[in-house]
């Protein structure tokens, strides 16, 4: 591989490139795997140690440092010593494989793993360092935390007798360091099925068992999907594993008892939507519930920003403005490996350089890479997260994206104003209770016998043959009465005489009705089903009066203890429009600076016919003068955001240009 400085300019790299051509195709010879240089990271180094060498054994040495950077030095004198048993051949590291480079010993914070043969020679080696480490730095080594791991094929009496040699406890796994299992072996579902027992002793914790459906929901999202999250920000879990922990939550969040750590309900109970339709945004029909396999997935979609470009490679790094990077695929791009962006850049004007991308790129990549914006305010290389303004990762807008644009569940959202459901200023069981009812999984008799549990189809309160949702809310008899006792019939009606189903009445009443309405009709359907459970399991035969009285008293009750943040408002007060929202109507005006001072005025406009953004600056003074205005255009297009923030910064500048004091800036 190519070895080349960042000084080399674009001529270099255009010579470099056609000779590598041309004695490739002199050399006629195969490339084989094992000539591609291999990245070691610390899990696979790990990996191998069990998985494939013969006599390889890991001790885990403990010491006493503290990771504070004067102690650097002397760290880097244990990694010497070793080093140089090794040019001596008194140790010996191991490959991943047969090309690969020789691994002696890897360092985390006031850990290491120290890597040899298992031979009593290169034990006592080992033993004589961190003794001469010990004297020198003034450091001991904390044996009892210490341990050794053998490889499988390591004979019994060599583990006795290195064991003693180095006085250090030998065990048949490495544990966890960190939070981590510190060995992955073929098995990961093995390795990592602690998750599943951390969910499984949650769900069945004595706190979890008398949870509400809303308890269960925070339960879910604040406790149960946050126990892999640390995890699986490092690893990829195995499918299977990821499958059984969402059977197990989706089991407790049907509320069918504890389940096994299997993910199988102890007791027999209906999960009337899988996993994989609950974890759909609730705006789009469902819980919101994170799908495991994307959030896992859910770290892809960072890219660079470009500052001199010589930190950032060619190949393989998403530094293209749409986040894209260019995958070594065929002869040039491999050769560009060696590559940094910055050699596609003309440093003094900071531009592409034109030619060269068209050059070496097919006619759509050139494009993409000179569409990437170039800004002088950027000095220096640095990944950002382009999903956030901050460029920060979260892992809100990370699992936003894993879902739109990795798994796609488009095909699982369902139409309807469940927005409206959400933004109901109602108890949460009330709400649960609304969903379930547009989601079609209500557990009424008709709907009972559709999933084929035996039962009668009558209705429990006036026993008519067909007892589905549409019946138990507005047809039943009781119903009705009930609904013009309240004075809401004459709201309702209309609707169902454009519909014949609940879901999409419920619908309609939440676009057409107001809030206090709205949140009245809810809370009495709520009324409603709890009067007939009552009277199939409990054989009680509520009123009207009681029927009304227990729904008022509830959403009472709500909107008591929630007073400070849900202001409690008369239907009336409901209908009219409030002061705040009668002054955002009015025409907001420009008001002058204070006497003595100037604003400027600043503004980014965003063509869409043209590759450009342009930038508008006015500025004035406090009798309403014009003083001065600039506008300018930047290539190429790029967010709002950026393209507001561009024109602040020209504009100061500007002003900076200009000698002009007090100057005030306002923006959109």
């Amino acid at each position: 591989m190519l070895s080349i400085p960042k000084e080399r300019d674009s001529h270099n790299l255009k010579f470099d490139l056609e000779k590598r051509r041309q004695d490739k195709l002199q050399k006629n010879q195969l490339v084989t795997q094992r000539q591609v240089s291999t990245l070691l990271s610390q899990q696979s180094i790990i990996n191998a140690v069990k998985d494939r060498l013969p006599e390889i054994q890991l001790a885990r040495i403990t010491t006493n440092i503290k990771p504070h950077v004067i102690l650097c030095h002397r760290v880097e004198g244990l990694s010497a010593l070793i080093r140089s048993a090794e040019s001596n051949g008194d140790l010996e590291g191991f490959r991943i494989c047969r090309l690969a480079p020789r691994v002696s010993h890897l360092l985390f914070a006031d850990d290491c793993f120290l890597f040899f043969q298992a031979e009593e020679r290169q034990a006592i080696m080992m033993k004589q360092i961190l003794t001469q480490y010990e004297e020198a730095s003034g450091q001991a080594i904390s044996l009892p935390k210490s341990e050794i791991f053998y490889s499988r094929n390591v004979a019994e009496p060599l583990h006795q007798s290195i064991t003693n040699i180095l006085g250090v406890r030998a065990v048949l796994g490495t544990g966890k360091y960190l939070g981590l299992p510190s060995m992955v072996g073929r098995s990961k579902k093995a390795t990592f099925s602690f998750i599943k027992d951390r969910v499984w002793q949650k769900i069945n914790s004595w706190s979890s068992k008398c949870l509400s459906k809303a308890g269960r929901e925070v339960m879910i999202k604040s406790v149960l999907q946050s126990i892999p999250s640390y995890i699986m920000s490092i690893f990829r879990l195995p499918n299977q594993l990821l499958d059984e922990i969402e059977k197990m939550m989706n089991t407790f969040w049907w509320g069918h008892g504890g389940s096994n750590n299997k993910g199988f309900s102890n007791n027999k109970g209906l999960n009337w939507l899988s996993w994989e339709k609950l974890s759909v945004h609730k705006n789009d029909g469902d819980m919101g519930f994170k799908d495991l396999a994307a959030f896992n997935v859910a770290m892809l979609g960072a890219r660079w920003k470009i500052g001199n470009g010589f930190n950032i490679p060619i190949v393989s790094e998403p530094w293209i403005g749409s986040g894209l990077s260019i995958p070594p695929v065929g002869d040039d791009m491999i050769a560009l490996q060696s590559y940094s962006v910055g050699h596609l850049i003309d440093q003094e004007g900071k531009v592409w350089n034109e030619p060269l991308i068209h050059q070496f790129f097919v006619e759509d990549m050139a494009t993409n890479i000179l569409n990437t914006p170039l800004h002088h305010q950027v000095l220096t290389d640095k990944l950002i997260w382009k999903a956030e303004k901050n460029g920060l990762y979260s892992v809100k807008s990370a699992y936003r994206i894993c879902i739109k644009e990795v798994i796609n569940n488009d095909h699982l959202c369902k139409p309807g104003y469940w927005s409206g459901i959400w933004k109901l200023k109602v108890p949460p069981k009330v709400k649960n209770l609304i969903w379930r009812i547009c989601r079609d999984c209500f557990p009424t008799r008709v709907k009972l016998r559709s999933r084929g549990v035996t039962c009668p189809s009558e209705c429990v309160i006036c026993e008519d043959p067909h007892e589905d949702s549409y019946h138990i809310l507005f047809h039943c008899p009781r119903s009705i009465d009930i609904w013009q006792t309240t004075n809401l019939w004459h709201l309702i009606s209309p609707a169902l005489h454009q519909f014949d189903n609940a879901p999409d009445i419920i619908f309609n009443l939440l676009h057409n009705l107001s809030a206090a309405q709205i949140e009245n009709i809810v809370t009495i359907m709520w009324s409603i089903w709890k009067a007939r459970n009552l009277k199939l399991w409990q054989q009680v035969s509520n009123s009207f009066t009681a029927i009304l009285e227990r729904a008022k008293h509830l959403l009472d009750g709500w909107r008591k203890a929630n007073r400070k943040r849900v202001p409690i408002m008369s239907d009336n007060q409901a209908l009219l429009p409030s002061a705040s929202n009668s002054s955002n109507n009015t025409n907001i005006r420009w008001r002058k600076p204070e006497s003595g001072r100037y604003k400027c005025n600043v503004d980014a406009s965003f063509p869409t016919m043209i590759n450009k953004v342009g930038f508008g600056m006015c500025i004035r003074d406090s009798d309403e003068n014009h003083v001065r205005s600039k506008t300018m255009w930047f290539n190429p297009t790029c967010s709002v955001d950026v393209g507001e923030a561009l024109t602040l910064h020209h504009a100061i500048r500007w002003i900076h240009e200009l000698q002009l004091l007090n100057v005030d800036f306002e923006v959109d």
